[in-house]
């Protein structure tokens, strides 16, 4: 195949795809045999993915736990700093409650 441009008026190549057809048809003998190849790698690549999916769930829910572990140790830690010093809580929640509302002035 040249680098150079075709011209406008060349007619197209003839039917490929007949060709292409006529070769499938000839090894049409063997089409049973790529079927069930393609049927078996289809089965393996399902399961594979169910595999991936039970995986993932399972990481998912361990992270969830250990997320759900650790808010509650800091909400403990909270309390017991909002009961040993109220003030301090209640400037800490007023600094972000004027924080907030410079930002919603906006």
């Amino acid at each position: 195949m040249s680098d150079a441009a075709s011209p406008v008026d060349d007619p197209a190549p003839a039917k490929p795809r007949k060709s292409a057809r006529n070769g499938a048809d000839q090894a049409g003998s063997g089409t049973g045999a790529v079927e069930s190849e393609a049927r078996s790698f289809a089965a393996d690549a399902a399961a594979a993915r169910e595999k991936l999916i039970a995986i993932a769930v399972h990481r998912a829910k361990a992270r969830r736990a250990i997320a759900e572990h650790w808010a509650k140790e800091k909400a403990v830690v909270a309390g017991q700093a909002v009961r040993t010093r109220p003030v301090t809580a209640i400037g800490a929640a007023l600094g972000v409650g004027v924080i907030i509302g410079l930002l919603a002035a906006r």
